[in-house]
């Protein structure tokens, strides 16, 4: 297990990494209702793919993508590419979304449905719905921030206070100002996010003798994990049940569609597109990898969610990091 000093070392160096771009995204705000909703419309492509990225492809893929592929086995790479295919929708609505916002002065989806129709009942609704979509998915977020810290460091850093600080990094990002600051540290969290993640695959892979050793070790010892439809979670029903949501999460979540608003122009729109897409595709290919590599390193996980904890201290040994 990884001690829990270095940990809240490393949250440390983080969080005043944050404190510092946050900071500048203050300095950087004029103060108006758009500017701290959506960044004043200003945001260029790379911060918002990135920023879109991170929001998307976070805590989620390392625990519960991982944790498909591990009891699931390669289904789970068709179920994310069910997402990564309803980016698609992007193509249709962004620029339709920024047009109207930039018309009109919208800031949210909520707003722009509840003009659509007149009725500010329909906004609210609108909101009430955004919100209900947006629930799950930001208790899996908050969950997999806790399980993970939790998990590497033997329960040296509890759920409660794995969760609490996320949070409170989170809030705090948010109300010193704004999109503006949501957007560029989720732009820093998602080059960390995508470097550590490579590096983790790499050792992972490395740990079990190379590309070659792992996949024929894989196709020996879990071939059923490499066949559709595994071995025993998906089930028809089940996929469909799972993906078809998946496929309009660009739309029916907020924090998502809000990122349609905030762009400069129709080339940041264009260039968030291709970020989002390259940045999603190799990151999913991560997690997959990363689950497959779990299911050899360490077997037989009562709960598979928490395959990245389990596997990740193994890394860390073999480094040299402090660890019990």
């Amino acid at each position: 297990m990884i001690a829990p000093g270095l940990i809240w070392v490393v949250i440390s160096v983080f969080a005043a990494f944050g404190f510092v771009i946050a900071v500048r995204a203050a300095r950087a705000n004029s103060g108006t209702v758009g500017d701290y909703y959506i960044g004043g419309r200003d945001i260029g492509g790379m911060v918002a793919g990135l920023s879109y990225a991170a929001t998307t492809y976070s805590a989620f893929m390392l625990v519960v993508l991982t944790g498909l592929t591990y009891r699931g086995g390669i289904g789970a790479l068709g179920f994310e590419l069910i997402y990564f295919a309803g980016l698609s929708l992007l193509v249709i609505f962004a620029p339709r979304f920024w047009l109207v916002g930039k018309r009109w002065g919208f800031i949210s989806p909520a707003e722009m449905i509840g003009a659509r129709y007149g009725s500010r009942g329909v906004a609210r609704a609108m909101a009430v719905v955004s919100i209900v979509f947006l629930l799950p998915y930001c208790t899996t977020q908050m969950a997999g921030i806790g399980l993970l810290l939790s998990g590497v460091t033997g329960g040296g850093i509890s759920l409660f206070q794995a969760v609490a600080t996320g949070a409170a990094l989170a809030m705090f990002w948010a109300l010193l100002a704004g999109l503006r600051s949501v957007a560029w540290t989720d732009a820093a969290m998602s080059v960390v996010m995508f470097v550590s993640g490579l590096l983790a695959v790499a050792f992972a892979v490395a740990a079990l003798g190379g590309p070659a050793e792992f996949l024929d070790t894989l196709q020996a010892d879990h071939a059923e994990w490499l066949r559709v439809p595994g071995p025993g979670l998906w089930s028809l029903p089940t996929f469909v049940a799972l993906s078809l949501p998946w496929f309009f999460f660009t739309l029916s979540n907020p924090q998502v569609s809000q990122r349609l608003f905030i762009l400069r122009d129709f080339r940041a729109m264009r260039r968030m597109i291709l970020w989002v897409l390259g940045f999603g595709f190799i990151f999913t290919l991560i997690a997959v990898i990363w689950g497959l590599a779990a299911l050899q390193l360490v077997p037989d996980l009562a709960n598979t969610s928490m395959a990245t904890p389990a596997l990740l201290p193994r890394g860390s040994s073999r480094l040299g990091w402090c660890c019990s």
